[in-house]
Formats: C-alpha cells, structure tokens, sequence
C-alpha cells in the first residue's frame, strides 16, 4: 500500500475530477482506497490522516497514488500499514452499504466548492487516534461503463477497543447516507480482503459523484454566509 498525505484539495468539484481521472485510468482493474488514521507523536493534527492506495500491480499502483498526490501537492510514502493491521490481536470491521439519500449527483445550488464536505466528521475522527491504533475506512472500486464504479466499502480498526473504533468510523458516513452491518463470515478475513483490493460485498453500482462523496481529501474552500435578503 502507498500513502499520501491527506492535505486539502482547493474543491469538492477538484475532488470529483480526481475520480474521474481514475475512473479512466482505472477501466478493467479493481483498486482500493483508503482513508487511514493512526497515532504519530510527530505529526500535526493536519498531518494525522493518510490517503491509502492499493492495487495489485506495484506499477500500476504507483501511477494511482501519483494522480492524487500531484492534486493535492502531497508526498508518496510506502508503508507497512496493511502488516501492522494484520498482526495486531484486534482487528474489526463493519460493512457500509451506500443507501439513495442526500448526495447531490448533477448541478444545481449546491454544486461545485459550494457543495457540503460529507468527510469532514470522518477525517476529525482519524485525527485522533489513540497510540498502538490504526483505523480507517476503505473500497475496492472497479471502473464500469458511463462514468460508474462498482463500489464495496468497510471501515475498520486494529488495536486496543478496535471494535468501538470501528463502529465509531462508520457512524461519521451518516451524512452521506448509509446502512451498516457486521460484515460476513468474519471481522479480520473483511480487511485482509479489502487490504487486498478483493473485498466485493455488499456491491453496488455508484457514479463518480456518489463514490466522490464517499472517498475524497479534505475540503480547502466553505461556501460563504449568504445573507438573507440576497438573490
């Protein structure tokens, strides 16, 4: 797995451009994304959270992780998050399932750097990790026909209280519109198959606006006050 600094993207339209980017690179082959927060002494509270990609081809791995670091002016760094995951004695997970509610999907008053940052609980939740913990929240995405993917998706945490940790990830997806559910047949075997970009249930078809609510670098623009009386 390769992580980027999770620093701002200038809109949510920048961001939605990113995944259209990799909706065309993308065609044909699964990757997976993720949104990783774990405890670092060193860094900022800005600096907490990592951008994750994933994908079975360390080529064509690099080259994902590069459209996104260059959007965000970020560095790329291989780490052995997926390991550290892996070997800790709590590993828990719960399945997001994308329900139709609250995500604009074509223009209007909302579009554009005006529109809401559903991520914004899920990155103040990463911040804070406590030390021995790493948490997060990933997909594996497969590009389909007319700007589509298919989209499976499941937080997760590893180390002491992983299981509330898990929960609590999942609850900050509210804002987009989800249903959650323990994930089948187990906890850890669901995050080794989503380390492995081979996680597919529960799938659904979603566009790139949808998926782009669902996966993106935090927000550098807020829409303004506007006053009352203005029209």
């Amino acid at each position: 797995m390769l992580l980027i600094q999770a620093k701002p993207i200038d809109t949510p339209l920048d961001a939605e451009m990113v995944m259209e980017q990799l909706w065309q690179l993308t065609m044909g082959r699964r990757i997976g994304l993720f949104l990783i927060g774990m405890h670092d002494p060193e860094a900022t509270e800005d600096e907490a959270v990592r951008l994750g990609v994933s994908c079975h081809r360390p080529g064509f791995e690099e080259l994902v992780a590069d459209v996104i670091a260059r959007r965000i002016h970020g560095d790329i760094e291989v780490s052995p998050v997926g390991e550290m995951i892996m070997s800790s004695t709590e590993v828990a997970s719960v399945s997001i399932r994308h329900v139709n509610r609250m995500v604009p999907q074509d223009g209007g008053p909302t579009w554009g750097w005006q529109r809401p940052d559903f991520l914004r609980g899920a990155f103040e939740q990463l911040k804070r990790m406590p030390p021995g913990v790493v948490a997060g929240a990933g997909m594996t995405l497969r590009s389909l026909p007319n700007a589509a993917f298919e989209m499976s998706m499941t937080s997760f945490a590893a180390g002491p209280g992983a299981a509330v940790l898990a929960w609590q990830v999942a609850t900050t997806y509210a804002g987009v519109g989800v249903a959650l559910r323990h994930p089948f047949p187990s906890e850890r075997r669901v995050v080794r198959l989503m380390l492995d970009v081979r996680f597919r249930w529960p799938r659904t078809r979603q566009s790139v606006a949808v998926v782009s609510a669902f996966w993106h670098p935090p927000f550098k623009l807020r829409a303004p006050a506007i006053a009352p009386w203005a029209s």
